[in-house]
């Protein structure tokens, strides 16, 4: 494994990354379930680092906005009265 992938690896516990063998670099989530499906399972497809840790951020932000969204409605009572 090469230093590059093990920063991003420490950086990014929550995924498995790697370089594939035509050099582009991915990353697929570690833990899959009760994910929404406005987020990834999978980023990549990118040449370099950099890219793939914007891709990963940017997909970590929306996991987060989503549940930001979710907890405010459960804690205005929405969902108990929506049951």
């Amino acid at each position: 494994m090469n230093m590059e992938t093990e920063a991003l690896r420490q950086r990014y516990p929550g995924w498995q990354v790697w370089q594939s063998d035509r050099g582009f670099w991915w990353a697929t989530r570690r833990h899959t379930r009760n994910l929404p499906s406005s987020v990834s399972l999978t980023v990549g497809d990118v040449s370099s680092t950099d890219e793939l840790a914007s891709l990963i951020e940017a997909d970590e932000a929306e996991l987060a906005n989503h549940h930001s969204g979710l907890y405010g409605w459960i804690a205005s009572g929405q969902l108990a009265e929506s049951c």
